[in-house]
């Protein structure tokens, strides 16, 4: 590696540490104000950090190629300004081959985030979890939201929350055949089967439900919670690893071909999201390339930060309409057309 090249590297690594410690310190600030009764009441600090070291591998996603393009920016109009992008010019140095330490740098930051997808993310979102239902209390408020789990057997499980913390559902309805039904308080998921507390059996009799009978605790072996075990089940799609939701497109459990298009949509988003770091980088390297005495810095930032909102904008709107409908058209389209814009017009610069 020359020495030029060396120097910009050494630079670029510089701005995008110094921007994403600044991003996330600005995030555990605010956040910690804002639980500043819960976290001040008696809860190990170790867990803290824990809990705000998993953020992090949350946030990677944005924080990552934001700090990227920013970096990427700083340093190229530092160049252009000090003249050094001209000295380089002069020396020989093409203009593709000054972009080369960048779109490395964008090449290594797409790969730090399928490994974060794949590797930190999913236990990092599980302790997310487990930390807030345990120590935030407006985690437990109500929740208007009901879900349903068809089950293996064809009856069918609804519920209104999940705490994955104590591997329990609150408020369960199932719903064992039409003319049957148990109305749970809390169903624990053991191990060795499910087990519920403060139990109503309600069966149809004469065109009407009646309650049956109640019980205070009652194991129900009866309820088959699918062949995976009751954490994987009950873990959202978006965190996930892409393995996982690999593997659960060609599941043949009745909830997971329920979720197929939303499952499509998770696995698809994860795979493309990572490639905005790249898409901005080739976004903005002919702004900044460009030799000009009074330099737009200003509106090449603005330029910049307004296509990185509009594509996870967009992006957030695909993933949405992805779980209604096919989701490669929603998905792909909006990722690769803008990488094969700008990259083809940096190729035939």
């Amino acid at each position: 590696m020359k020495i030029w090249e060396r120097y910009l590297h050494s630079e670029l690594i510089k701005v995008f540490l110094m921007f994403l410690t600044s991003f996330y310190f600005l995030f555990v600030l605010f956040d910690y104000s804002t639980h500043l009764r819960e976290l001040s009441s008696g809860i190990d600090s170790t867990y803290v950090a824990e809990y705000y070291l998993c953020h992090l591998s949350k946030y990677m996603p944005a924080l990552v190629p934001l700090a990227l393009l920013i970096a990427t920016i700083k340093v190229l109009c530092s160049l252009n300004q000090h003249r050094e992008l001209t000295a380089l010019q002069a020396g020989g140095i093409s203009t593709k081959k000054i972009a080369r330490p960048f779109l490395l740098s964008a090449v290594a930051c797409v790969g730090l985030l399928y490994a974060n997808y794949q590797f930190w993310m999913p236990n990092a979102m599980r302790q997310i979890h487990c930390f807030e239902e345990t120590y935030f209390s407006k985690e437990r408020r109500f929740d208007p939201m009901l879900y349903r789990v068809p089950l293996e057997d064809g009856s069918k499980l609804f519920y209104q929350r999940f705490f994955q913390s104590e591997m329990a559902l609150f408020d369960v309805l199932w719903m064992q055949s039409p003319s049957e039904l148990w109305r749970i308080k809390s169903l624990t998921l053991l191990p060795s089967g499910p087990e519920g507390y403060f139990v109503d059996h309600i069966k149809r009799e004469n065109g009407a439900f009646k309650l049956i009978e109640s019980h205070k605790h009652l194991p129900l072996p009866q309820i088959r919670l699918e062949t995976l075990s009751s954490t994987q089940l009950f873990t959202p799609f978006d965190s996930r690893s892409l393995k996982d939701l690999h593997g659960l497109l060609h599941s043949q459990i009745p909830f997971h071909i329920l979720k197929r298009n939303a499952i499509h949509t998770q696995w698809l988003y994860k795979w493309v999201l990572p490639l905005i770091a790249l898409t901005l980088v080739l976004a903005i390297l002919p702004r900044c390339l460009r030799f000009k005495r009074d330099l737009p810095i200003f509106s090449t930032y603005v330029f910049g930060l307004f296509g990185f909102i509009v594509f996870y904008a967009v992006m957030g709107a695909a993933v949405i309409i992805g779980e209604s409908i096919s989701p490669y058209y929603v998905i792909l389209i909006p990722a690769f057309a803008p990488l094969l814009f700008f990259g083809g017009r940096m190729l035939w610069r």
